[in-house]
């Protein structure tokens, strides 16, 4: 089964549509915003009048170039988007009301405001701002959209990274359609305003008890687990146990995707049932699931779940064939129409890759794996459904993950196959233990004893995995072209058209990688790396299998502190790590790299620190790097 490109695009006429959709954001970015309005007029009036004369393609093509012009006045604003590499923040006041809560808890809270922004003599209105909220003491309220808050805050604009494993802050702050990054705390807030009574703050509250559900269901050690998969609460699982996750290859289990979707939907499914009429099931389904959606906030992977599966069961409620590329094709329409700042979300970006790549290569990976089985059964074809759509869903995903976060795992393909199961059966159950303790505890209760039991097994084997199978996990210079040509590789050797072929390509693959392997740049000889962060200045120099870290504090005698990104670096490094430290900072980091692997420390004499600043400060000395002119 070979793909044609020519043939998807003629029996998927959306596709060709989407190929005018540029066209038109090039033409809305390039003319005076006073003439977009007259334009889509005169392309409305033209797209109609092509219709009238069934003349469909040049009118859906106008209808097209049009959409675009609407996602253009929606991407302008992404060009005010200022960034720095400076570690340095303004004090400041900021107003404003709370449009979006992406985290609420006693410790910490994450909002996005738009408002006022008042700088010295400087004021600037109509700002939207991401806004991280902090409490030593566990004693913040629960924030909710369309309240209002006052407050004392430090404020930035979006720092570029300089660590593979820091978070990226320009597509965080694109996806959430923020210009600014602020922190404060909660002896800063001056005032705050309760939100009114609203339908999300309905939804809200319901979330809310369905969570206190769930914590009184499960024990503590597994309760951020379900609460994340059933709910899309982040912020409780501990960054630790999200890093096994990550090195296994399976963190689309603990966020909400179209696997969760799916799951819930074949429940649901199988509840309403009892229905004969399959129109009253099709309602009563797509109400439910759209319920479920609201509760959990919207995420971009729920969202196109929802919409793919509403569209298939549609067809099917009305006997017909429906493509999938169309239904891709128009859920990204209607996404990006709807919140054009998707399209610079990561999730977005890896929810529809995963999806174009089980819709192309799927089935073309069962055929094949299949023919090289001898045995086959009901077990052995689940399996090797879970695995192709595993290997199908990494060719596109790989290469994205691998440039967002750094490293490229070959553990997905097995921890896939053997975990995708049991937390498939853990969520069912967990599921109907949250949905019957609406009723009662006691009925949710009985649910909630296997779902813990299976999820436990899983955590406990993918710990496993994560410990013994790491040096599987890539994470050198080379890692982003590793992956691209993994995966055109594999598709290649896919597409072979006879076995002789097939033959002698998995061979040049297998060659292919090793040569690759072998010669992947691992530190850049004995060229020395600098990382300034915001509180010390990190030197890396790589020689002869061992790593020198040296962790230098910008000031003497400042307040300990961590910083989780140099952390995760350099505990993933290769061979022996020698750490050297001058302060309190560089002392508290290594301690906790230690928690993680041997290393040696030493403290750096005063006078090797001004001789290696002199050296390589040049005109600055190397205490002040990436700090701003005041500093």
């Amino acid at each position: 089964m070979q793909i044609n490109l020519n043939r998807i695009l003629n029996h998927n006429p959306i596709l060709k549509l989407l190929l005018f959709v540029p066209i038109g954001i090039s033409i809305g970015f390039t003319i005076p915003h006073q003439f977009l309005f007259p334009i889509l007029i005169a392309l409305s009036i033209f797209a109609l009048i092509f219709l009238q004369f069934k003349q469909r393609t040049p009118s859906y093509i106008l209808i097209t170039i049009a959409i675009g012009l609407i996602l253009s006045v929606n991407f302008k604003h992404f060009k005010l988007l200022s960034t720095t590499d400076k570690f340095q923040e303004v004090k400041g006041k900021i107003y404003g009301e709370i449009t979006e809560v992406f985290a609420s808890e006693p410790d910490f809270a994450s909002v996005r405001i738009v408002g006022t922004i008042s700088l010295g003599n400087q004021t600037y209105n109509d700002v939207p701002a991401l806004l991280k909220i902090y409490s030593k003491k566990n004693t913040l309220r629960k924030f909710r959209a369309n309240a209002k808050i006052l407050a004392i805050a430090s404020i930035r604009p979006p720092r570029r990274t300089n660590l593979p494993t820091d978070i990226a802050e320009i597509p965080l702050a694109l996806s959430h359609e923020v210009l600014l990054f602020a922190r404060t705390s909660n002896d800063l807030i001056i005032r705050f305003w309760e939100s009114p009574v609203t339908a999300e703050n309905i939804f809200a509250r319901l979330r809310e008890k369905l969570e206190s559900n769930l914590n009184k269901m499960f024990s503590a050690e597994y309760f951020p687990y379900f609460d994340e998969m059933l709910l899309g609460n982040k912020q409780l699982l501990e960054g630790e146990q999200r890093d096994k996750f990550a090195i296994t290859g399976i963190s689309h289990l603990l966020s909400i995707s179209g696997f969760h979707f799916g799951i819930v939907f074949a429940i649901v499914f199988a509840l309403f049932s009892i229905f004969p009429n399959k129109w009253v099931r099709f309602v009563l389904l797509s109400l439910f699931m759209f319920f479920y959606l609201y509760i959990i906030d919207f995420p971009p992977s729920g969202i196109r779940a929802f919409i793919m599966i509403a569209a298939f069961l549609y067809a099917n409620t009305l006997e017909r064939k429906v493509s999938p590329y169309n239904v891709l094709a128009i859920i990204i329409l209607v996404m990006l129409i709807l919140k054009p700042s998707l399209l610079f979300s990561v999730g977005f970006q890896l929810s529809f890759l995963a999806v174009l790549g089980i819709i192309m290569f799927q089935k073309r990976i069962y055929t094949g794996l299949a023919k090289a089985l001898p045995v086959r059964n009901a077990v052995t074809n689940f399996l090797l459904m879970l695995l192709s759509v595993t290997i199908s869903a990494q060719l596109f995903v790989s290469p994205v993950v691998a440039y967002y976060f750094g490293y490229y795992t070959f553990i997905s393909f097995f921890s896939n196959l053997v975990l995708v199961p049991i937390f498939s059966i853990s969520l069912t159950f967990a599921f109907l233990a949250m949905l019957f303790s609406v009723a009662t505890i006691e009925i949710g209760e009985i649910f909630a004893v296997p779902a813990e039991i299976l999820l436990s097994l899983g955590v406990k084997f993918n710990n496993i995995l994560a410990e013994k199978l790491s040096p599987l996990v890539i994470n050198n210079n080379g890692v982003v072209l590793l992956s691209i040509l993994l995966s055109v590789l594999i598709i290649w050797v896919l597409f072979a058209k006879t076995f002789k072929s097939f033959v002698f390509r998995f061979g040049a693959l297998i060659l292919l990688l090793i040569g690759f392997a072998l010669n992947l740049n691992d530190g850049n000889g004995k060229e020395i790396e600098i990382y300034p962060r915001a509180k010390y200045v990190a030197l890396i120099f790589k020689n002869s299998g061992k790593n020198y870290c040296l962790l230098f504090d910008r000031k003497p005698h400042l307040f300990p502190s961590r910083d989780l990104a140099m952390e995760k670096y350099i505990s993933r490094l290769n061979g022996d790590v020698i750490l050297a430290v001058n302060g309190n900072v560089g002392i508290a980091i290594s301690d906790q790299i230690k928690k993680q692997r041997m290393i040696r420390i030493v403290e750096v004499p005063s006078d090797v620190q001004f001789a290696i600043s002199n050296a390589l400060g040049k005109n600055q000395s190397i205490f002040k790097l990436g700090l701003g002119d005041d500093d």
